[in-house]
């Protein structure tokens, strides 16, 4: 990851969709981010988009619909669906979205999680490349954000 600066935002924060690109291929955004296009893996924690917005599901390769309400844990499993996802992606060479309904609690606890399990980067490291500068004093919540400290923890690095 070295001569790249993350977060690289790809929309100006909460302008627009709300997304940026937090490790070499691992987006995260707002509901209507599916539109951007171009998606290896489109993973869905927020489970209630347009008719519009799901009609670009199909166009990614993979589809994770993992939506749970924000503010609680993760679903037992969810973390390690998105996390196959993401890593199946990877492979073939495409780019993977975490997307919620505002970016800025369910997909950015879950890049948080990935990004401390797949880099090793700490608390602080992995907070800074996730949250948006408007919202960072409260979001993500508290206890969407320890369930993916605990998955963290949970898993081998």
């Amino acid at each position: 990851m070295a001569g790249m600066s993350y977060p690289r935002w790809i929309t100006r924060p909460l302008e627009g969709m709300n997304l940026r690109e937090v490790a070499p291929g691992l987006y995260v955004g707002e509901e209507t981010s599916p539109l951007q296009g171009g998606w290896g893996a489109i993973v869905d924690f927020y489970g209630h988009a347009s008719e519009a917005v799901q009609r670009a599901y199909p166009k990614a390769k993979r589809y994770v619909r993992l939506p749970f309400e924000d503010g609680n844990a993760f679903p037992a499993g969810a973390l390690d669906a998105a996390w196959d996802a993401w890593q199946l992606t990877e492979l073939e060479g495409g780019d993977t979205l975490l997307h919620c309904q505002a970016g800025i609690s369910r997909s950015a606890s879950a890049a948080y999680a990935f990004l401390r399990r797949r880099y090793g980067l700490s608390r602080a490291e992995a907070l800074t490349r996730v949250v948006t500068p408007f919202t960072a004093s409260r979001f993500p919540l508290k206890p969407t954000l320890r369930s993916a400290d605990d998955w963290t923890r949970s898993r081998d690095r």
